[in-house]
């Protein structure tokens, strides 16, 4: 699994950077959709940011169960900061604590998700994880 570590080390840093500028960009960068869009793009944002962070774990071998826990808790400080950080006038934005909301509910799904896959995967030589036949199979 080590071997994938850089690779998604780099897509996972390059990601939160390509996030963290579109929601610094002065001024409405999207053009208005439909009311709750908008939401729908901050969970999806943060559903990916937190697979992302996941996955970076499980290839580097150091996931554990219990780090969506650490996980959650650096993505609800990141979206504090990144909601805070859009007050600044200069970047003609407004912090939207739904956002904030939408990304913590992204996020917690994203992890969940994982979560709940990771824990029917086993990891093998290949670097890629082998769905478990489920304990329920007819017979």
């Amino acid at each position: 699994m080590a071997k994938y570590s850089k690779q998604v080390k780099a897509l996972l840093v390059s990601y939160w950077l390509a996030i963290f500028v579109m929601t610094h960009l002065p001024g409405p960068v999207l053009p208005d959709g439909p009311v709750g869009a908008d939401k729908l793009v901050h969970a999806g944002a943060y559903w990916l940011l937190a697979v992302l962070m996941a996955a970076r774990r499980w290839v580097a071998g150091s996931y554990r169960g219990r780090d969506w826990i650490t996980l959650m808790a650096v993505i609800v400080v990141y979206a504090a900061f990144d909601e805070l950080t859009q007050m600044i006038p200069v970047i003609h934005r407004h912090a939207d604590w739904w956002d904030g909301v939408a990304d913590v509910a992204g996020a917690m799904t994203g992890l969940a998700m994982f979560y709940g896959l990771s824990r029917h995967c086993r990891r093998d030589n290949s670097g890629f994880g082998d769905i478990h036949e489920s304990d329920h199979s007819s017979a």
